[in-house]
C-alpha cells in the first residue's frame, strides 16, 4: 500500500462527522415547543383590547408558533441534507479502499481475507 493512499485515507476518515443527529435533535425540539405555542395560542382566553384589535399576548403567541414551526422544519430539513453529505464522504473512503483491493488482486500479493 502506498503511503499517499493510506494518508488519503486516514484523512477522509477523519473528516466524518456525524452533525446531522445534532440537528434532528434541534429541530424536533423546535417543533415540540411549536406545538407547545399552538396549544397555549389556542387555549388561553384573550380578552379584547378596547379597540378591538387582537391582544399583544395572542399575536405574540401565534409568532412564537410561526418562528418555531419554520426554524424547526429548517432544522430537520438541513439534518437531512447534512446526513447525505455524509453519506457520500462514507462512500468516498469505501471506494478507495475497493480501489486499493483491486491493485493487490492485480498484483498478486496475497490476500488475508
Amino acid at each position: 500500500m502506498l503511503i499517499d493512499e493510506w494518508d488519503y485515507l486516514k484523512t477522509k476518515v477523519g473528516q466524518i462527522k456525524d452533525n446531522a443527529n445534532f440537528y434532528h435533535t434541534i429541530g424536533s425540539i423546535l417543533l415540540g415547543a411549536a406545538g407547545s405555542a399552538v396549544i397555549t395560542a389556542l387555549t388561553t382566553d384573550y380578552k379584547k383590547t378596547a379597540d378591538g384589535s387582537a391582544p399583544t399576548f395572542q399575536v405574540i403567541a401565534w409568532a412564537l408558533v410561526m418562528v418555531f414551526l419554520i426554524c424547526g422544519i429548517l432544522s430537520l430539513f438541513f439534518g437531512r441534507t447534512q446526513r447525505k453529505v455524509e453519506n457520500v464522504m462514507v462512500r468516498d473512503v469505501v471506494q478507495q479502499m475497493e480501489l486499493m483491493e483491486q491493485k493487490y488482486k492485480v498484483s498478486g500479493v496475497p490476500n488475508t481475507e
